[in-house]
């Protein structure tokens, strides 16, 4: 788990993470490893301290810095974060969006829809096409419409 923008001293936090420990370890058992990670900006040792056997505290601010440079940080290494786990093609076969194509992706979104209709039913019980209908989901594909 990543807890981000959380006051590690804050009550509700507090309660999150005892239901956190409740629900992934067993009552009388140690703690062996952390089961999350705490983005913080600047390092405060009596939350390490106090948080070393549930969570891994990063700090992304250096000491010598204010905390509107190191809030800067946190949000570039959040957006580095959210354009890593995105796709821009995960759009193309879904019709929400089918008035922000351009020509180019018009014409590949109906060669995959052509192709995906062409096929009669036996293909789709194959490992082949397995793989072929991970890929159209990635690209906005919903296998629950037949025919598509």
């Amino acid at each position: 788990m990543l807890f981000v923008g959380f006051s590690l001293r804050d009550e509700n936090f507090h309660r999150v993470m005892h239901d956190v420990r409740k629900a992934i370890r067993p009552p009388g058992s140690s703690p062996r490893d952390p089961f999350g990670t705490a983005l913080l900006l600047r390092q405060y040792p009596f939350l390490d301290e106090l948080w070393r056997d549930d969570l891994h505290l990063v700090h992304v601010g250096e000491e010598a810095e204010g905390a509107a440079t190191a809030a800067r940080r946190l949000q570039i290494l959040l957006d580095h974060v959210l354009h890593r786990s995105t796709t821009t093609v995960g759009h193309l076969l879904d019709e929400a969006y089918d008035a922000v194509l351009d020509e180019d992706e018009r014409a590949a979104r109906d060669a995959l829809r052509a192709l995906k209709a062409s096929l009669p039913p036996s293909p789709h019980a194959t490992p082949a096409w397995k793989r072929v209908a991970d890929f159209l989901h990635s690209v906005g594909d919903k296998p629950d419409e037949p025919g598509r």
